[in-house]
């Protein structure tokens, strides 16, 4: 059996070798270097403990945490290759079985180590508690792994994984069964196990590197049916269109209900009544202003208030009044803000702008 484990272990280190070779052009690669990082963990610490553990109630009847990171680390690579969007990250709870029982897995490790002459209780109690988590894990995530189905490689590669996904948990009941009737058949049962878990970057090896002119002839309609798929940079230029397109709709709402209503003559007015009153989240009016017209919303509101008071500066009815009022009534709270965003927007301060208008009106 340690010769099993030996190649197994072998053969993970030649595809996760491959894969990082190859992961620039496939990033979900990562997800499958993980899974035979686990793996090669797995067999690693079984050739460890069947060398060094003289007892073999405890050598060959403990199971492996790290059992529980294959069926969501499958999952994941699967709905990644059906959606390039997909983020693997956001399923980061179906790793929480794998950390309890990980926890559960070193507590047993140092009771065992520490009272060697319960180690068979201490052994059965754990693998009472973790069989059924690991062995569903196995089932469930091998019937919900969805197939790459655009892809012959991958949809053959999916399908058989999910096979040896079954196979291991089927597996692991054998082993429950057959340690019950006789201590003798478990080390059989385990090497089917290493035999599987060895399979597994022999799969991967065989789909992703090897035969893939093959494969499209054995799947003539899946083959026919690939879509081309979009690279990174233009699916990003797609969403920052989007994003502008949503930017300016939000903006040109903004403007229409500014003029309508002469929201910027109320010296009161802030990000929330602004919101109400387009019916527009106040994030996304700050997100706008910030991102599409690169301004500050209060910025964004007093040029609206500048404008009105060059605008009353030229009609005829608004000769007598000053233009300190005529500021006031534009929105502006204080002497100082106005003189403020008045030099900014135009370039001059209010009393150089009249100045130069009364001696344009002269000429």
């Amino acid at each position: 059996m340690n010769y099993i484990i030996a190649a197994g272990l072998v053969q993970v280190l030649l595809c996760i070798a491959f894969l990082f070779i190859n992961k620039k052009k496939d990033t979900s690669n990562y997800l499958l270097i993980i899974l035979l990082t686990c793996i090669g963990w797995h067999l690693a610490t079984k050739f460890y403990i069947f060398t060094t553990v003289s007892n073999p109630a405890v050598a060959f009847r403990m199971h492996t945490f790290i059992q529980l990171a294959y069926g969501p680390l499958l999952y994941m690579y699967a709905r990644k290759k059906n959606d390039l969007n997909f983020l693997p990250a956001r399923l980061w709870y179906l790793f929480v079985p794998l950390i309890v029982v990980m926890t559960l897995y070193t507590c047993t490790t140092i009771a065992i180590y520490q009272y060697p002459a319960y180690s068979t209780t201490i052994l059965k109690l754990y693998n009472t508690i973790v069989f059924l988590p690991i062995v569903l894990s196995h089932l469930i995530f091998s019937y919900l792994l969805p197939r790459a189905a655009t892809n012959p490689n991958e949809y053959s590669l999916i399908t058989a994984l999910k096979i040896v996904l079954g196979l291991i948990g089927l597996t692991e009941i054998a082993l429950l069964v057959g340690g019950n009737l006789s201590q003798a058949i478990n080390p059989y049962i385990r090497s089917v196990l290493y035999l599987l878990l060895s399979a597994v970057p022999v799969l991967i090896i065989r789909y992703k590197y090897v035969g893939s002119a093959g494969l499209s002839a054995e799947f003539p309609a899946v083959a026919e049916e690939v879509p081309k798929v979009e690279t990174i940079d233009i699916i990003a230029e797609r969403r920052l269109l989007l994003e502008a397109d949503r930017h300016a709709h939000i903006f040109s709402k903004l403007e229409e209900v500014l003029r309508s209503k002469r929201l910027y003559n109320d010296e009161d007015l802030t990000l929330e009544k602004l919101s109400a009153a387009s019916g527009i989240n106040r994030h996304h009016i700050s997100e706008t202003l910030n991102v599409f017209a690169q301004k500050s919303f209060y910025q964004y509101i007093n040029e609206y208030r500048i404008k009105e008071v060059l605008h009353r500066l030229d009609a005829p009815n608004q000769k007598s009044v000053s233009l300190l009022a005529i500021a006031y009534d534009c929105g502006f709270k204080t002497k100082a803000s106005f003189n403020q965003y008045f030099k900014k927007i135009v370039g001059l301060t209010p009393s150089g702008y009249l100045k130069n208008k009364k001696a344009a009106e002269a000429a």
